[in-house]
């Protein structure tokens, strides 16, 4: 079908052209001149009036759904005295590296950026089992001695890593060992400035070591 022809088709279809320029397209999938393969429709795009016919390319098959993948954060936890007893935050630490929960070789100065607020990029090495840390943070929460409650997981993931420098993950989902509640209350205690620093019970470096093994030999860490 010539121009000419196609042109007046669309005519006795009732299309008014007045001024509008008419462009002719040519579908990859169907001959335009063929118009019992889709029909011919018309649309105005930027002022010129298209026609084609009608037949729609049918849209790439999507890729299936990326499985959703664990997102960094620098956002940290704000203790709830920052302001008023930093000092307590101190006593945490010391406390940590003194049961050998943490690293030795971790700076107060780092430790501390953690529970300021303040978003860092800083990580810290838990040595001790991946349960013990789970049952801390979660005692922190639930004693309101942190926040924000509703992403501790992601920021405990985000900040702290396991002794072969690897980040841990699936925080959520570890189990609270229940014999590490006296300890685990002894360590939340140094964030209380209601309580006694000189009145926690510290414990020495061999019943450090006996404690923490004593849960991996049980298969609890990781």
């Amino acid at each position: 079908m010539t121009t000419e022809e196609k042109t007046a088709l669309l005519k006795a279809m009732g299309v008014n052209f007045g001024k509008t320029e008419i462009v002719l397209e040519k579908n990859v999938e169907y001959e335009i001149g063929n118009v019992e393969a889709g029909g011919i429709g018309v649309q105005v795009n930027h002022g010129v009036q298209t026609v084609d016919n009608g037949a729609k390319k049918h849209a790439a098959a999507g890729s299936p759904p990326k499985k959703g993948t664990f997102k960094m954060v620098s956002e940290v936890f704000t203790y709830k005295w920052t302001k008023s007893h930093p000092e307590r935050v101190t006593k945490f630490y010391q406390y940590l590296v003194k049961l050998h929960a943490i690293d030795k070789d971790t700076s107060h100065e780092e430790f501390e950026k953690l529970f300021t607020g303040v978003p860092t990029d800083v990580t810290v090495k838990w040595i001790a089992p991946k349960s013990a840390l789970k049952f801390l943070i979660s005692k922190l929460k639930e004693r309101g001695y942190i926040e924000p409650a509703s992403k501790i997981w992601v920021i405990t993931e985000s900040h702290f890593k396991d002794a072969q420098d690897k980040l841990f993950s699936n925080m959520r989902n570890e189990h609270n060992p229940e014999r590490l509640e006296n300890v685990i209350d002894c360590i939340a205690n140094t964030l209380d400035p209601n309580k006694d620093v000189k009145e926690i019970q510290m414990i020495d470096d061999d019943t450090a070591e006996e404690l923490w093994s004593g849960i991996k030999d049980k298969g609890y860490n990781n």
